[in-house]
C-alpha cells in the first residue's frame, strides 16, 4: 500500500540454494548491495531473506554475491563441486514506493573428476598355520597394465611388503598375478597347501586417487591319510583312527570339535548379513571381497543411496545454461520489460492483458477487448461482419428480385413486346387498322375516328352525346 507521498522504498533479497532440486540449508552466502554508490554487506542461507529499508526513490541498485563461495560437501566421491548463480531479475529496476525484490539462486552441480591416471601399489601379506616357523620369503607378483607403454612388471616382495608397480594410464586397465609360491621346510615332513587370495580379484579400470592391490597367501600342512602329525613329522599310524561324533572331525588321526566358521563382518556402506555370508546391498554392485562390495564401471557409491550412474554434464553455449534438473542445455528465461510478462507456456514475454469494460470482453486469440457477440431469437441471425443480429435475406420467386435497401422481394414489370399494350397486367395484340380508324385492343376491331377540331378560343372539346373523349378525337357511338 502507497501513499503517493513516499520518498524512499525497500529492496529484499531472497536466497535459493539447490542440488538436484534439493535445498542446502547447511551453507552460508555473502554479497553485497549497491544502492547509488552505498556499499551494504550481507550474509544468509537458503530460504531465508535480506531486507534493506529507507532506499531513495530512483535510486539504481545492485546485487553482486563474493565470487569465492563455498564448496558444500555434497557430492559424490571423485566429482568436483561448482556453483552456479542466477538473479531473477538480472538487472534492477529503480527504487519505487512499491519496493523491489530480487531471487538470488545457486545451483551446486558435480561434474566427474577427470582420470589423470595413478600408480597401481601391491601389498603382500602371508598368513601360516604350520608348526614351524615360516622364515623370511619372497613372492614374485607380476602387474599387467594394457595400453602402457611397460605393460608388464614383476617383483618380489615379503610379508607385509608394499611396492608400487606401475603408472595407470587413462584408458587402460591391469590385472595381478602371483607365481607359485616358493618351496619352505615349516610344514617340517608334511606337505604344506598354499592357498592365494587377491583383493580386489576384478579387473583394475581407475586409480584417480592412487590403488592398492593386497596378494594373501596362506599356508596349512597335512599328513597322508594313513599318517598322523607329531611335532611337525608325518610317521604312520600304529593304531586305528578313533571314531568321531557327529560335531567332531578327524584331523591327524584325532577327533577335534567342529567349531563353528568365524562370523563375517560385512562392510556396513557396502554389504549386509544374509546368514552366515554377506550380500551387495545395492544394486549395480559386484561382490570384491566376503564382506564387501563395489559399483560397477560407470556408477558411483553415494551414501545411503546406492550406486548412483555418473552423469556427463554436456558443455552449453550462449545464450544456453546448463539445466541440473535434467542434465541439458536450455534456453534462459528472458527478462520482461515494459507491458509485458513471461509466459511459460509460449516461452517468451507477452503483452500483459488489458483491462476491459463491460460490456466488452476479454479475447485471448488477439489480447485485445472485444463486443461479445449477441444472441440472436428467430427469425434474425447472427452477421459476423456487424457483429449483430439482422433478419435474413428473402429467397424470392419468378418474376422477382431482391431489393437490398427494404429487405424484401419486389415484383419485376413485365414488359409487353411490340404490337402489344398491358392491360390489367396482360400483354394484348393491337390490330392493324386502316388509316381513320381506331385499334381496339383484343377484340380485332377497327373504329372509324371523326377528328372534331374546336373553334378557336372555343376551350376543349366537349364529349358528344354518346361518345368518348379523347385528345382532339371523338369515336362514335361509344
Amino acid at each position: 500500500f502507497t501513499t503517493g507521498n513516499e520518498t524512499t522504498g525497500d529492496i529484499t533479497i531472497i536466497k535459493q540454494a539447490l542440488y538436484n532440486g534439493n535445498h542446502i540449508t547447511d551453507q552460508s552466502f555473502t554479497g553485497k548491495l549497491t544502492c547509488d554508490g552505498a556499499v551494504t554487506p550481507f550474509t544468509f542461507k537458503d530460504g531465508k531473506v535480506f531486507r534493506k529499508l529507507g532506499i531513495p526513490i530512483g535510486a539504481n541498485c545492485t546485487v553482486v554475491e563474493d565470487p569465492s563461495l563455498p564448496m558444500a560437501g555434497h557430492c559424490p566421491t571423485g566429482q568436483d563441486a561448482s556453483w552456479f548463480t542466477t538473479y531473477n531479475p538480472a538487472t534492477l529496476p529503480p527504487m519505487s514506493a512499491l519496493g523491489v525484490t530480487v531471487t538470488v539462486t545457486n545451483d551446486l552441480r558435480c561434474a566427474p573428476r577427470p582420470d589423470t591416471g595413478g600408480i597401481l601399489s601391491i601389498k603382500k601379506e602371508v598368513v601360516s598355520h604350520a608348526e614351524l616357523p615360516l622364515g623370511p620369503m619372497q613372492f614374485a607378483i607380476t602387474a599387467n597394465c594394457t595400453g602402457n607403454p611397460n605393460p608388464t612388471m614383476t617383483q618380489s616382495l615379503g610379508d607385509g611388503e608394499t611396492k608400487p608397480f606401475q603408472t595407470y594410464v587413462p584408458g587402460t586397465s591391469c590385472t595381478v598375478q602371483e607365481s607359485p609360491a616358493p618351496a619352505t621346510n615349516a610344514c617340517g615332513l608334511m606337505t604344506p597347501q598354499w592357498t592365494t587370495e587377491i583383493i580386489p580379484p576384478t579387473t583394475i579400470t581407475s586409480f584417480q586417487n592412487g590403488g592398492t592391490v593386497i596378494v594373501r597367501n596362506t599356508l596349512d600342512c597335512s599328513c597322508p591319510k594313513d599318517q598322523k602329525s607329531t611335532s611337525g613329522k608325518c610317521v604312520t599310524s600304529t593304531f586305528t583312527d578313533p571314531i568321531c561324533t557327529n560335531n567332531q572331525r578327524l584331523e591327524n588321526h584325532l577327533c577335534v570339535e567342529n567349531l563353528p566358521p568365524p562370523k563375517l563382518v560385512c562392510d556396513a556402506a557396502t554389504a549386509a548379513p544374509a546368514g552366515d555370508l554377506c550380500r551387495c546391498r545395492f544394486d549395480n554392485m559386484t561382490q570384491s571381497t566376503k564382506t564387501s562390495c563395489q559399483c560397477q564401471q560407470g556408477f558411483t557409491l553415494q551414501a545411503g543411496k546406492g550406486c548412483i550412474k555418473e552423469i556427463v554434464q554436456p558443455t552449453c553455449k550462449l545464450p544456453q545454461i546448463y539445466n541440473l534438473a535434467n542434465n541439458s542445455c536450455i534456453t534462459p528465461r528472458p527478462v520482461c520489460t515494459g507491458n509485458t510478462h513471461f509466459d511459460a507456456n509460449a516461452g517468451r514475454c507477452v503483452e500483459n492483458r488489458p483491462n476491459c469494460k463491460p460490456p466488452k470482453v476479454y479475447n485471448p486469440a488477439t489480447n485485445s477487448c472485444i463486443t461479445p457477440r449477441p444472441t440472436c431469437n428467430p427469425p434474425k441471425v447472427y452477421n459476423k461482419a456487424t457483429n449483430s443480429c439482422v433478419t435474413p435475406r428473402p429467397v424470392c420467386g419468378p418474376n422477382q428480385t431482391y431489393n437490398a435497401k427494404r429487405n424484401m422481394c419486389v415484383n419485376v414489370e413485365q414488359r409487353c413486346p411490340q404490337g402489344t399494350i398491358k392491360l390489367r397486367g396482360t400483354c394484348i395484340a393491337i390490330p392493324r387498322c386502316p388509316p381513320g380508324t381506331l385499334p381496339m385492343p383484343g377484340t380485332g376491331i377497327c373504329l372509324p375516328l371523326k377528328i372534331d377540331r374546336p373553334p378557336q378560343g372555343d376551350g376543349p372539346v366537349r364529349k358528344p352525346q354518346g361518345g368518348i373523349d379523347l385528345p382532339g378525337i371523338r369515336i362514335p357511338g361509344l
